[in-house]
């Protein structure tokens, strides 16, 4: 799911691995003000694909729910 310029999945996947690789640097450790950041950024970044993810899952549940209705079932116990 893409909104244009305001939301970039792949790129956010693509700056959460540069992260990931970060954090797996045993020299970060050695840092306490940047592992610190560097872990702020990841979960940040977890967080947002995590509701991204979330949102796509909802959308195509509306667009399931969407369809069945339009072909005469009965959606009104799961909307």
């Amino acid at each position: 799911m893409s909104c244009g310029s305001t939301f970039d999945a792949p790129k956010l996947r693509a700056q959460l691995a540069e992260i990931d690789k970060q954090a797996s640097d045993p020299n970060l450790w050695s840092n306490p003000a940047r592992s610190q950041t560097v872990m702020r950024e990841k979960k940040r970044l977890e967080h947002i694909l995590a509701t991204e993810a979330d949102l796509e899952r909802r959308s195509n549940d509306i667009d399931a729910y969407y369809e069945l209705g339009r072909a005469g079932e009965d959606v009104s116990g799961e909307i």
